[in-house]
């Protein structure tokens, strides 16, 4: 932001000192964005404000600021490119501390504190940068997203396999998210080497089966966020369970004991209570009583193919 913006007219005075310059800001007004070189830092008087990040098709939101907060302080300390967009939500006042006020502060403080200060506020940037990379989509993660809607567009029928112009596809993608078309195209060539999509001589992009995209999608997200991925750790119990129900012709609400006895010849009897909580959680079996419960055909659908092939793409990935 130009010094020469600033309305010090607004100023407000302690004694013979001046404090803070404010600023006014209407409702949607930016403040900065992610890699400007900007020093402010701020302190809102009133109003509240959106810190985020844009990756892709998502808007990723980072934190809010209220009346009373201070933000801006990272980029006032070591210079480095602003890592988030801030914008007003409401009408705002901001008090503006700039470079120059700034250094006047700290030739005030002990070299001992602004010496505490400046780790501090390293370490505070190390703690940013975890944080965006546990939020942020990584580049296919964000192609998945992208090309699951895209097929989410199309109306449900007896054809399963997807065709686009894979030039245009490229393009599109690119657009949206400010990726440089050749990091897309690297990407979609990872999906054609995970088995996941293929290109034609024609130039169709084309996805078999867009079941195992979104998969795909969801395991790359738990795995960013370092969570598990639930059908990827099922058991061999609850694999049979789950590759064997959808062969049981439905009747209505079951309880415990009756699915218990049912799969008992197949696992020689080692189905119990908690197996069956395991295929509740997941989805498999719906019904808050368990003397009422369904299966979820789709659901079980679902785990079944991740389960028999999530392990092999991510694999594939591995080694690509």
């Amino acid at each position: 932001m130009d010094e020469s913006q600033l309305d010090y007219s607004s100023v407000l005075k302690e004694g013979k000192r001046q404090s803070l310059p404010v600023l006014s800001f209407k409702a949607g007004a930016p403040i900065y964005n992610e890699g400007d070189i900007s020093r402010e830092s701020y302190v809102v008087l009133k109003g509240s404000l959106l810190s985020f990040r844009k990756v892709g098709l998502q808007f990723i939101e980072i934190m809010r600021y209220e009346e009373g907060d201070t933000f801006g302080e990272l980029s006032q300390v070591d210079g480095l490119a602003r890592d988030t967009s801030v914008r007003t939500l409401t009408d705002c006042q901001l008090a503006v501390n700039t470079p120059t006020s700034y250094q006047a502060v700290l030739q005030q403080a002990p070299a001992w504190l602004m010496g505490a200060y400046r780790r501090f506020m390293f370490q505070l940037r190390e703690l940013s940068k975890q944080v965006n990379a546990a939020t942020v989509s990584e580049p296919l993660e964000s192609l998945c997203q992208f090309l699951v809607l895209k097929a989410s567009a199309f109306p449900v029928t007896g054809k399963a396999v997807l065709a686009f112009p894979y030039f245009e596809l490229m393009d599109e993608f690119s657009l949206v998210s400010r990726q440089l078309l050749e990091d897309v195209r690297k990407n979609a060539q990872e999906l054609v080497f995970m088995g996941l999509a293929s290109l034609s001589p024609k130039h169709e992009f084309t996805i078999p089966d867009p079941d195992l995209l979104e998969i795909l999608l969801q395991a790359l997200r738990c795995q960013r966020l370092g969570v598990p991925f639930p059908p990827a750790q099922l058991d061999t119990i609850l694999v049979y369970c789950l590759s064997s129900m959808p062969r049981i012709p439905p009747k209505g609400p079951m309880s415990l004991e009756y699915l218990i006895e049912l799969w008992g010849p197949g696992t020689r009897g080692r189905v119990e209570k908690p197996h069956i909580e395991q295929l509740r959680e997941l989805g498999a079996l719906v019904g808050d009583d368990l003397h009422a419960l369904k299966f979820d055909k789709d659901r079980t659908d679902f785990l079944v193919k991740a389960n028999r092939e999530i392990v092999g793409i991510l694999a594939r990935r591995r080694k690509s």
